[in-house]
């Protein structure tokens, strides 16, 4: 979640054999952002979840800042304020939410003039199960009085196709991913957005071998001088479609 760490874990691997091809993630958009801007430099196609550059597509809105933390989020919410933030968008695990207005309400950041996005599917009532389970010190009245009105997303609805590219249907995806990681946290359904970019990325690169193939090439041959199997990968991206779990 932070961009100079992502950074660091590039540079780390593009030093690093074997020679990268394509790059998938990072998962946060406000990372990948970063990654996708140095990434071209070295002729590699990045696929990454777009949240807040769909946002910042918007014309009508401006990204004002983004924030991480990992322990207190009382630093980040401090800055959110003295930046002048007012929609504020919360991609998070559900148990980090009390917290994040518990925070918000004691630096003021409540009230008709803030709107909370809660990019996950949050569960009924959730703030009655956090508020006993952890150690915060807003009053149940204070956390609805600061997130009164709050907007929440669920994940994308699964395909109801027996039909897809993995051969998969969506039920057998959810029996695989909860024996695969069992107790994972699932922030909005990336898990299945990422599971069909992957299959995304795997179709156009098995079509660009086939078409570096017929002229006596190679992916094997990829380095990072070459736009011309940087731009076939990148059109062999945007044109495929198939049936995925999502």
């Amino acid at each position: 979640y932070k961009p100079w760490r992502a950074s660091y874990e590039f540079y780390q691997a593009m030093y690093q054999p074997p020679t990268k091809i394509a790059i998938f993630g990072p998962l946060t958009s406000y990372c990948a952002e970063t990654i996708s801007s140095v990434s071209r430099y070295y002729n590699l196609v990045s696929i990454a979840e777009a949240f807040i550059a769909n946002v910042r597509a918007d014309p009508m809105m401006t990204l004002i800042t983004a924030e991480t933390y990992s322990n207190n989020p009382a630093i980040a919410i401090r800055r959110l304020k003295d930046k002048g933030s007012k929609i504020v968008a919360i991609f998070a695990a559900e148990t980090f939410y009390i917290d994040i207005f518990c925070e918000a309400y004691k630096s003021g950041m409540n009230g008709p003039e803030y709107a909370w996005f809660a990019i996950h599917l949050l569960n009924n009532n959730w703030w009655d199960r956090t508020i006993k389970k952890y150690n915060v010190t807003c009053s149940l009245d204070q956390i609805v009085n600061t997130m009164n009105g709050y907007f929440t997303f669920g994940g994308n609805p699964l395909t109801t196709s027996t039909n897809t590219i993995s051969g998969l249907t969506a039920a057998q995806y959810e029996s695989r991913i909860k024996t695969f990681a069992p107790g994972l946290i699932r922030l909005g359904g990336a898990d299945v957005i990422a599971y069909d970019s992957i299959w995304t990325l795997a179709i156009a690169l098995n079509k660009t071998e086939i078409a570096l193939k017929a002229s006596g090439k190679s992916l094997s041959d990829f380095n990072y001088t070459d736009q011309a199997t940087r731009a076939m990968l990148f059109n062999y991206i945007h044109g495929t479609s198939f049936e995925g779990i999502s």
